[in-house]
């Protein structure tokens, strides 16, 4: 049963997905094999035949044969069972095929079910279609096939600023400037999914491609479409591009994924450009803008145990150049950086540039992150050095919250910043030492006994007999107390407890802590 039930939810998706009869085959084998494994199935078309190479089950709908499956490599013993299966699956098969078929039908809007209601152009199910006729031309032709993702930068935010009308005129104004690019028998737009819009060029080049693509910034520029979220003011777009001839043996899933990585590159160089493989297009970066005030908590707030290491570190940082804060996840390494952060700032009297963890675990690369916190508008291609050449001569101190997600760029935006500024002290959290010359690490301990239970206590209002019990298990982790303390909040400390007697393992890591108290799957 659990096998039906898979490969029944497997077809529901599939005909809930936009997505050609192709893809949709396809996406029902791929389901079928894995859930009947070692056996392999293939759905052939009707009055197409397997040659005698595997067992068919004919695929009816309304007394008509649509196709028929073939099963092959089952092992003697499950012949009948797989069979049994595949006989109660073939009807909605069957049914899902011929759904595929079907002829284009329209919306409640009156609108062809391949057109998007919003931005009148093609939806994502337009652009499959599209896509696959084009690639197939293509190698008809042997000719070039282009394609562009566009993504509009910082969409969330240009919505909750100016609401979901707002949103929506916005991507009408972005359609209807990529779709008057290319109106013409040589090209296509499609809105590819929420804020993302893909294009195709046919028989052209990648360079006239993204020169087309230029066009269509410089426009957008020149609409001056309000964006008081981020630091350009004004909407913008970034955009992937990706070219390939066609063979045999390759797919438009290759280009896809191309122009998809050639986008992820246009977001990492900071947004508003175009990249095309090793060509990125120079313009201002973009960034989302935060108010400004001070991205660290105040002394006065509890510091729970850790005024000696804080006063290690600020020590520390009177001679140290780098300095590292090493210690696992939780153990309160961003916590003390925001105290280091305010402790520095009123006793070296330098200005503090606190680059956020939110920024270094986002696309974006480390030196733009640290441009934006610097609020420095900048061209791409020499964004380290800017920022560096930015910092040369002046005295600060540059905080980096949590750089595992970019240990390698980190790593060499540190060395810039040691080697080419002078008064630039440099603060790091991080799971383990950077490895840059002149690095000082810090090793952030675990809270001791009395400071856990000052924490534990201010988070949850536990009682000291109940916090004692419930401490054993965390190792002293202060983001797993927290997180024990919410839960405490949310089913009380006597169901804390009883859960966390099941457990025998110390919980030094927050994550650990929710799955105990997450409702089990029915």
């Amino acid at each position: 049963m659990l096998l039906l039930r898979g490969a029944l939810r497997t077809i529901a998706t599939a005909l809930e997905t936009p997505a050609s009869l192709s893809e949709t085959i396809a996406s029902i084998e791929r389901a079928l094999c894995g859930a009947l494994h070692p056996a392999r199935v293939r759905i052939l078309n009707a009055g197409e035949s397997s040659g005698g190479l595997g067992k068919e089950i004919p695929l009816r709908l309304d007394g008509h044969v649509v196709g028929s499956l073939c099963v092959q490599s089952v092992p003697r013993a499950l012949e009948a069972e797989v069979e049994d299966i595949l006989r109660l699956l073939a009807p909605p098969i069957a049914a899902a095929i011929a759904y595929r078929r079907r002829p284009e039908r329209r919306g409640r809007d009156g609108l062809p079910a391949n057109i998007d209601a919003l931005c009148r152009i093609p939806n994502r199910r337009g652009f499959d279609e599209h896509m696959q006729e084009a690639w197939d031309r293509a190698l008809a032709r042997e000719a070039p096939l282009v394609m562009a993702l566009v993504d509009v930068d910082f969409f969330k935010p240009y919505n909750d600023r100016y609401g979901h009308v707002g949103g929506d005129r916005c991507l009408q104004q972005v359609a209807s400037l990529l779709i008057k690019r290319r109106n013409g028998d040589d090209g296509f737009a499609a809105r590819y999914g929420g804020e993302e819009f893909a294009l195709v060029f046919e028989e052209t080049t990648l360079e006239r491609a993204v020169a087309e693509m230029q066009q269509i910034c410089d426009r957008l520029a020149a609409l001056q479409i309000e964006h008081g979220g981020t630091t350009l003011g004004r909407g913008s777009i970034s955009a992937g591009v990706a070219a390939v001839v066609p063979a045999p043996g390759r797919t438009v899933v290759e280009l896809i994924a191309d122009a998809d990585r050639s986008l992820y590159g246009a977001k990492r160089f900071g947004r508003n450009r175009i990249c095309a493989g090793a060509f990125v297009s120079k313009a201002p970066v973009v960034a989302r803008l935060r108010a400004r005030e001070r991205t660290f908590v105040a002394t006065d707030a509890p510091s729970f145990g850790r005024e000696d290491d804080l006063a290690r570190i600020v020590s520390a940082l009177r001679h140290a150049r780098m300095l590292t804060l090493v210690g696992p996840r939780g153990i309160g390494k961003s916590r003390l950086l925001t105290l280091v952060a305010d402790q520095a700032a009123s006793r070296f009297h330098r200005p503090v540039v606190y680059v956020e963890s939110e920024l270094l675990r986002s696309d974006m690369d480390p030196a733009t992150a640290l441009a934006s916190a610097c609020d420095l508008t900048l061209e791409a291609g020499g964004v380290l050095d800017t920022v560096t050449e930015f910092l040369a001569d002046r005295e600060a101190i540059v905080i980096l919250d949590d750089v595992e997600a970019a240990r390698a760029e980190i790593g060499l935006l540190c060395s810039h910043l040691c080697a080419r500024t002078s008064g630039v002290s440099i603060v790091v959290a991080a799971h383990s030492p950077v490895g840059i010359p002149g690095e000082r690490t810090i090793v952030v301990p675990p809270l001791d006994d009395e400071a856990a239970f000052q924490m534990l206590a201010f988070h949850s209002g536990v009682d000291p007999a109940a916090a004692r019990s419930i401490l054993r298990n965390l190792g002293g982790n202060p983001g797993s107390i927290e997180a024990a303390a919410a839960w405490i909040v949310q089913l009380g400390a006597d169901a804390v407890i009883d859960r966390l007697k099941t457990v025998t393992a110390v919980l030094s890591d927050p994550a650990q802590v929710a799955p105990l108290f997450t409702p089990d799957p029915v």
